[in-house]
């Protein structure tokens, strides 16, 4: 008697884009010696369609997966969202369910640790008044010079030692800087010269002349910046946050700019977005302030493509998935 063959797992893009997500992923699978006839890869056209597949669905690929579309899923095996950080799209009907999660975890790290250096060079080399003068079309040049310096010896003190954190010290270590950082387990990381578990903040935060915020947002990373925090840093410092607005108590970080506890922030996420044009951040002459923009890149769905492929290949041969979430941590 022939043994049954298995039928094909059904993958369905539900990601709406101007770029083609679904061509990308497509071409990606065809490249790699998975034989074809085991999986179908389908397009969602939109929510109603997607609704509509959902229970002849083994592999999801979405932004948002909702909380009713479980029960209608019978064959669900995996989703596999396209971002990194999964914020409020783990939510607990997810967490509580059989159902494999993965994330784009890693994808960003290069545009977000070029994005903060971006910040980062904007203070130090002085452009942030620069740009101020070229506004109002003064040369001022004194006022610039003044507020100048080098990033060799400064201490870059980074905050969550991921894919993106890992990014940024090492670019720290390119211009010269002593990077120290904070990590859950404190274990030695490349490029950072001294790493602390998560109580050894206080001590970075007094030491370091640029703060990056790296860290996810969870119950424990929630607000970890505020009032304490920010008294703890330099007067000359600065703070840069592209991990997730509510990691920083922002009526605290108002303070703190308006009165100078420390120097300046360049901030791409907000604990409200869009960031409404009445926010009095945009009053401070000490700011930085891009519209979460610092995960952009041209690249992103080949290196998103790239990434679920490789757990693709590691799924069908029943491997740890290298981009799981951990569902009770949150990332």
């Amino acid at each position: 008697m022939t043994a049954k063959k298995e039928e094909p797992l059904n993958i369905v893009v539900a990601l709406s884009h101007d770029a083609d997500p679904y061509s990308t992923l497509r071409d990606a699978l065809a490249a790699t010696d998975v034989p074809a006839d085991t999986y179908r890869l389908v397009r969602s056209l939109g929510k109603k369609d997607f609704e509509d597949k959902i229970g002849d669905v083994d592999v999801a690929i979405v932004w948002h997966f909702a909380p009713e579309l479980l029960r209608k899923a019978k064959r669900l095996k995996w989703v596999h969202f396209a971002m990194a950080g999964m914020d409020d799209a783990l939510h607990p009907a997810l967490v509580e369910s059989p159902v494999l999660v993965t994330s784009s975890v890693g994808v960003h790290a290069r545009p977000v640790a070029e994005h903060a250096f971006a910040m980062i060079l904007a203070f130090a080399r002085g452009l942030v008044l620069a740009f101020a003068n070229q506004h109002e079309r003064r040369w001022a040049r004194r006022s610039v010079v003044y507020s100048i310096h080098e990033l060799r010896d400064t201490t870059l003190g980074v905050v969550g030692l991921g894919h993106i954190g890992r990014a940024v010290a090492s670019l720290g270590k390119a211009f010269g800087m002593h990077v120290v950082g904070v990590s859950r387990h404190g274990a030695p990381v490349n490029d950072v010269d001294e790493v602390f578990t998560p109580d050894g903040l206080p001590k970075l935060l007094s030491r370091a002349d640029f703060v990056v915020l790296c860290v996810p947002l969870t119950a424990e990373t929630r607000g970890i910046i505020g009032v304490d925090e920010f008294r703890l840093m330099k007067e000359t410092a600065y703070l840069i946050n592209v991990g997730r607005g509510p990691l920083v108590r922002e009526d605290m970080l108002l303070e703190a700019l308006r009165h100078r506890w420390i120097a300046g922030a360049g901030l791409d996420v907000f604990e409200k977005e869009p960031l409404l044009p009445d926010h009095p951040l945009y009053n401070l002459d000490n700011v930085i302030i891009s519209p979460h923009v610092a995960g952009v890149t041209p690249y992103y769905w080949e290196r998103m493509a790239k990434l679920f492929v490789d757990n693709f290949q590691k799924f069908l041969a029943g491997e740890e998935l290298p981009a799981k979430v951990d569902k009770e941590r949150g990332y």
